[in-house]
């Protein structure tokens, strides 16, 4: 029976366990925590060794001491015999005794107010360094690395409410194999928690009122679910068979037929995400109007990709469209039939060479990329840098011989693969950009797409005869920019997206599958470099002293990074110390290139106010090796420029995001004869806001694959 809403909200208390589970599957939450169903044929064995566990440390450091006969009594207690392995638990006991703690509190009970809502957590030890450290049953594995922080996360925000001062740090400690998981975290983001914490309640509430409506299931959960039983879906009983049409048009799709609207909710809960700033923009709208909630509040700030009056939404999220419908059937117990009818048919086709004429040989991963897109015919192949995206996309346009427009948002690259399709291809390619436009009429054309969004009235014409749209170093494209135009290419029924990584540092990566479609290929550079086509990096943190500072992110910078005298001079001596090397050094702001070209002799430094000639024959120096030490600013060269000769990168920059550092040790990898080994040196900074960066760059290259120093 369904709590009635009175009643529902009075009870309704919250822990980190319960929001966790809601967020994997809100089916299992509501048969559980709701409707209070039991869980049938669970096996409980594993949950009976970890509170035995839990109950054994708790008593040695209450005393400081434990006997072998109460561990064996909690062995029995819970009946582990004959189910768990005795040996194994006293190992993990004993192991929990042998750390060196300073123990404040035990068992240290959390309840608070969050909102309108109770919120409720153990922490199971603090140490009286305001060191968080939970106990964990299980195996240790890395794999698992963001439930783990997730949960410390939570954990840090119950110790700051109640103690009113951050932890110094978190860990998990798992006795099994002796592993160590330990975080800390920022006030920033721990206030993230009670964000978290309010968007899940009220969503839990909104719940309330339509439980029919929770009918997506996570089948990844279901095989260890308790509620085979009543999750059984049960058939629609006005129909047994459902028919939906897909109409694709100028790169928009229609669903129509048997549209309910549950399948309308469905969709639109898949095609939409929480934009990064999402509290911040709320606040700003109660500010605005005085406090007032509307409605709709939980829509503010969330991106909705789906449009629920036409049942429209972008052709790069028909692979997800197709798969919220089949489960929609499988709900309904009703078998389905699905059509596409495509009315961008009209197709430019060119006469290609037998095979690419540059005279290199595809390797096997590239085949496999190029047959996935040609499978597909939309979405992105992720390779990472060093893996030859130019060459499988040349290979792509000669096989598919439609008009193809190419886009970037860097001249430099136009000019560069320009060079490479024409080497490939055989013939002239277009060009548009830097205030020309010649050789449209050519099969390919290349262009910035700044270019193309300021003057799309003038390509108009152009952008009916594109087949295929090609957007290098993808993540770029939910930019406004990349939007406008790839709408604008109605008859583009081939998109492709070529990037080193899809994920973006703004979380709009959704926008980025609606114009594109989903990743359909990925190899790692830790694959390229286990099959030698990339070298095995020399990753580097040099630490940094503490600073006190306090400011502005903008004047932090300025102090700690751009004029820093003791950062600079370790720059200068890594030169120094690798003459006979290819150098670039990154950096973010043009002040602080300056400084370095002014210290490092026979530097030169490139900047996007630098005029585009100049920075072309500077460019060209440097890859003929007459010049040994390059300074660039990192939007320019963190991508997308190919310099294999580089030995040697000094990531100076002190960026925040962690795209740009995978895709800058991407320019060293690239693996050429006479190369013997590449160096990445960054900063492991101490300053406010620069040390929570520095861990996320050391944090994206360990996820990568990548051992760090």
């Amino acid at each position: 029976m369904w709590l009635n809403a009175t009643n529902f909200y009075f009870i309704m208390r919250l822990s980190f366990s319960q929001l966790k589970l809601f967020e994997s599957c809100p089916k299992h939450y509501h048969y559980r925590y709701v409707l209070k169903i039991p869980e049938s044929n669970i096996e409980t064995k594993y949950v009976d060794f970890g509170s035995a566990m839990h109950e054994c440390a708790e008593e040695y450091y209450k005393k400081l001491e434990i006997t072998s006969m109460f561990i064996q009594d909690k062995f029995d207690e819970y009946k582990l015999d004959g189910r768990m392995d005795r040996e194994l638990f006293m190992k993990c006991v004993l192991n929990i005794t042998y750390l060196d703690l300073n123990p404040k509190h035990i068992e240290d009970k959390v309840f608070l107010k969050v909102g309108d809502h109770h919120f409720v957590g153990y922490i199971d030890l603090i140490t009286n360094d305001d060191h968080i450290i939970d106990w964990k049953s299980g195996t240790y594995s890395a794999a698992k690395a963001a439930d783990y922080e997730k949960q410390l996360w939570c954990y840090s925000y119950l110790f700051w409410r109640k103690y009113g001062r951050p932890p110094k740090k978190c860990s998990l400690y798992f006795p099994k194999n002796n592993k160590w998981h330990t975080v800390t975290f920022d006030m920033e983001q721990i206030m993230e928690v009670e964000k978290w914490i309010l968007r899940l309640a009220t969503e839990i509430e909104e719940l309330k009122s339509n439980p029919e409506a929770i009918w997506i299931k996570n089948p990844k959960a279901c095989f260890f679910c308790g509620y085979k039983q009543p999750c059984k879906l049960q058939p629609d009983p006005r129909k047994e068979h459902l028919n939906f049409i897909i109409n694709i048009d100028r790169g928009m799709c229609y669903l129509k037929g048997d549209v309910t609207e549950l399948l309308n909710k469905g969709i639109e809960k898949e095609l939409s995400y929480d934009l990064k700033d999402k509290y911040w923009i709320q606040q700003n709208y109660l500010k605005k109007y005085g406090g007032l909630r509307p409605k709709n509040f939980e829509r503010i700030g969330r991106k909705y990709l789906y449009n629920k009056t036409h049942c429209a939404f972008r052709i790069g999220h028909l692979p997800k469209v197709k798969k919220v419908i089949q489960d929609y059937a499988e709900y309904t117990k009703c078998t389905y039939n699905l059509k596409e009818e495509n009315n961008t048919l009209h197709l430019n086709h060119w006469k290609p060479n037998n095979k690419l004429l540059g005279g290199k040989t595809l390797r096997d991963y590239q085949e496999e990329a190029v047959s996935s897109f040609l499978e597909n015919k939309f979405g992105f192949l992720e390779v990472a840098t060093g893996g030859g995206k130019t060459l499988i996309t040349a290979e792509i346009i000669r096989t598919l011989g439609v008009k193809t427009l190419w886009i970037c948002d860097r001249k430099e690259l136009v000019k560069q693969t320009k060079e490479t399709f024409e080497d490939e291809l055989g013939f002239n390619v277009g060009e548009i950009g830097g205030g020309k436009a010649k050789d449209l009429d050519s099969p390919v054309i290349v262009s910035t797409v700044q270019t193309l969004s300021r003057n799309r009235e003038r390509f108009v014409e152009l952008f009916k005869e594109i087949n295929l749209v090609i957007i290098d170093e993808a993540h770029h494209a939910s930019c406004e920019t990349y939007v406008k135009v790839i709408s604008a290419l109605g008859n583009a029924i081939y998109r492709l997206g070529t990037t080193g990584t899809v994920k973006r540092d703004d979380g709009n990566d959704m926008i980025l599958e609606s114009l594109i479609g989903p990743v359909i290929y990925k190899i790692s550079a830790d694959q390229l470099i286990e099959q030698g086509y990339l070298i095995k990096p020399k990753i580097k943190f040099i630490p940094m002293p503490f600073y006190d500072t306090e400011g502005t992110y903008s004047e932090v910078y300025d102090e700690c990074v751009v004029r820093d005298v003791e950062r600079n001079n370790k720059i200068i001596d890594i030169v120094k110390n690798s003459q006979s090397k290819q150098i670039l050094v990154l950096v973010n702001r043009i002040e602080h290139g300056d400084i370095l070209q002014n210290k490092i002799p026979n530097s030169i430094f490139i900047h996007g106010s630098l005029d585009i000639d100049k920075r072309e024959l500077y460019l060209k120096k440097f890859t003929n090796k007459d010049i040994k030490v390059l300074i660039g600013t990192a939007s320019i060269f963190s991508e997308g420029i190919n310099i294999p000769s580089l030995d040697v990168i000094i990531n100076a920059a002190a960026n925040k995001g962690s795209v740009k550092t995978i895709q800058s040790l991407g320019r060293i990898l690239r693996l050429i004869d006479g190369k013997k080994e590449a160096i990445y040196y960054d900063f492991l900074d101490e300053a406010l806001y620069l040390k929570e960066a520095a861990k996320a760059r050391i944090k994206a290259l360990k996820d990568q694959g990548h051992e760090v120093e």
